[in-house]
C-alpha cells in the first residue's frame, strides 16, 4: 500500500493546536527549530488570540505538517507522495526536501504578511460547497448587488464567492 502525506492550508487551524502534537523528539526538534528562525515562541502563534493573524495561521500550519510527518517518517511511515493545499504547499516542499525548514519558514511569514497587504480591509470570500456553479450564479443575482460575484470554481460543486 502506498502512503500520501497530505497538507491542509487556511481554515484547518484551531486554537492550541501546536500543543496537542505528538510527543516525539522530532517534533521538539521542528518546534525549536520554526522558534529559532522566528526568534520568538513558536507555540505562542497556537492561541485563539494569535489565530486571528493569517501570518500566525499560516506558520501554525506549517509548523503542525513538517513536525508531524517528520516524527512519522522516523517511525518508519514513509510517503511515496506528499502534496499540500495552499499553504501546506509548503509543508510538503519541506518534507520532499525541496526547501529547507528555514526557507520554508521566511517564505510563509513572507507570503501571508504581501497576504494582509494586498486584501482590502471590508470585503471576504467563501467557499461554498455541494452547490453548482449555475446554482451559485443564480443566487448572487437573487439575493446580491454587484459587490459580490464568483471568484473561483474549485470543482464542480465547490466554487468560491468574494465582494
Amino acid at each position: 500500500m502506498s502512503i500520501a502525506f497530505l497538507f491542509p492550508g487556511q481554515g484547518s487551524q484551531f486554537p492550541g493546536m501546536l500543543h496537542q502534537l505528538l510527543d516525539h523528539p522530532d517534533v521538539d526538534r521542528t518546534l525549536n527549530e520554526v522558534s529559532s528562525v522566528l526568534r520568538s515562541a513558536v507555540r505562542d502563534l497556537g492561541s485563539e488570540h494569535a489565530l486571528a493573524s493569517s501570518v500566525s495561521v499560516q506558520l501554525a500550519l506549517l509548523t503542525s505538517g513538517v513536525a508531524t510527518a517528520r516524527a512519522l517518517i522516523e517511525k518508519g511511515v514513509h510517503p511515496a507522495v506528499v502534496c499540500g493545499l495552499s499553504v501546506g504547499a509548503f509543508a510538503a516542499a519541506v518534507v520532499a526536501d525541496v526547501v529547507s525548514l528555514e526557507d520554508a519558514v521566511g517564505l510563509v511569514k513572507l507570503r501571508a504578511e504581501k497576504m494582509i497587504e494586498l486584501y482590502p480591509s471590508g470585503y471576504g470570500l467563501s467557499a461554498i460547497i455541494g452547490l453548482s456553479e449555475s446554482q451559485v450564479v443564480s443566487t448572487i443575482q437573487k439575493v446580491a448587488t454587484d459587490q459580490v460575484f464568483l471568484a473561483n470554481i474549485n470543482a464542480p460543486r465547490q466554487v468560491v464567492i468574494a465582494g
